[in-house]
């Protein structure tokens, strides 16, 4: 039955759905053009599908009324042109988005069938009234004593010329600054982005977690950017340090191993041994990429141990060093399944004799 079940399956789907279009693209992608008053331009997309389909060509977005088409139909694909006639004045500063897209329409009627949609955007960039800037920090995580790699844009968004005094500092996790790296001065014309690159040297620095802030003023205002960055020790511990394991059974427990290292460590593995037993276990190795956690499994046999508790003494492993840390583990209860069955069972009965009875007393 299964069989021809998935045979009537197939054939519904091969008779409903008889086609599928989902390679349908546009080149470019997008446009970026700044505002100016009565701005005529042309932009030019060429939409194609690997479908004979009809593309019905549209407009949408911001900015939409201001865009005629050369052609609203094509066949498989071709080349449109966007006529864009911009205003004498846009009220809303900022990005607007203008999109240009290509929809496929069905040809023939009855069943169902899946069309694709694609758009490409124009970006036209107002300018706000005035001086205005916005700013943006990209920094990098490095280990102790490597420089920090860090790039810095900022734009002039307003309708005027501003000078900008721009700096970076780094702040531990306390609060104070540690670091201050200077970018110096910069004229911005309207729609001007410049862009800085550089190092801030650390070899000051300890292992850690710091924010770095850019700080950029003009005119008036501050513009500040904040973002998270990490110095890297060659260290790893175990995240996590209490286990349950079985009696009369051998044992896999995982460990979590946290890399406070920026680059990837090849090889880790953990070797324990119960303190004051015989009891040991050696893991098999694994990679840690940067400042992550991994977890690695243990097998140990703990039959011969005694106490409810006990600890292990572990030693990770890892490019030529090794982290010592102690674990504590917990017998779990030995208690037979069945006696939760049997006071559960004793429960119920009990509960049901309290109904019982109450509802006696309450006819009485």
């Amino acid at each position: 039955m299964k069989r021809y079940y998935f045979i009537g399956l197939f054939l519904f789907f091969l008779l409903f759905f008889p086609r599928v279009n989902a390679s349908l693209g546009v080149s470019p992608a997008y446009y970026e053009v700044d505002f100016e008053p009565g701005l005529t331009r042309v932009f030019t997309f060429d939409f194609f599908s690997d479908e004979e389909s009809k593309l019905m060509i549209y407009t949408e977005g911001d900015l939409s009324e201001y865009v005629d088409l050369s052609v609203k139909e094509l066949r498989k694909g071709g080349r449109v042109n966007a006529l864009l006639r911009l205003p004498a004045r846009v009220a809303v500063p900022g990005t607007h988005r203008l999109l240009v897209g290509a929809k496929q329409v069905p040809e023939e009627e009855g069943g169902f069938a899946l069309f694709g949609n694609i758009r490409a955007v124009i970006k036209v960039h107002v300018p706000y009234p005035g001086k205005y800037a916005e700013a943006a920090l990209g920094v990098k995580n490095v280990n102790a004593g490597q420089p920090i790699p860090y790039e810095v844009s900022i734009q002039s968004l307003g309708s005027e010329t501003i000078q900008t005094v721009s700096y970076i500092e780094l702040v531990d996790v306390q609060g104070t600054v540690v670091l201050t790296h200077s970018l110096g001065t910069a004229s911005l014309q309207s729609n001007e982005d410049k862009q800085f690159k550089g190092e801030l040297e650390s070899e000051s620095l300890k292992s850690g977690d710091y924010m770095a802030r850019l700080v950029v003023t003009y005119a008036e205002e501050k513009v500040i950017v904040e973002q998270k960055v990490r110095v890297g020790e060659l260290y790893v511990r175990i995240s996590n340090s209490s286990y349950w394991v079985n009696r009369g059974s051998i044992n896999s427990f995982e460990l979590e191993l946290e890399s406070f290292w920026n680059d990837p460590l090849d090889g880790v593995y953990v070797s324990g041994n119960v303190t004051n037993s015989s009891v040991s276990f050696v893991t098999s190795s694994i990679s840690l990429e940067g400042f992550s956690k991994t977890k690695v499994i243990a097998y140990f046999d703990p039959s011969s141990l005694s106490a409810s508790t006990f600890s292990i003494d572990t030693i990770i492993h890892y490019a030529g060093k090794t982290t010592e840390q102690s674990i504590m583990a917990r017998f779990r209860s030995s208690s037979s399944p069945m006696l939760y069955v049997a006071v559960f069972v004793v429960l119920l009965v009990v509960v049901i004799a309290i109904i019982i009875i109450l509802r006696r007393k309450r006819k009485k």
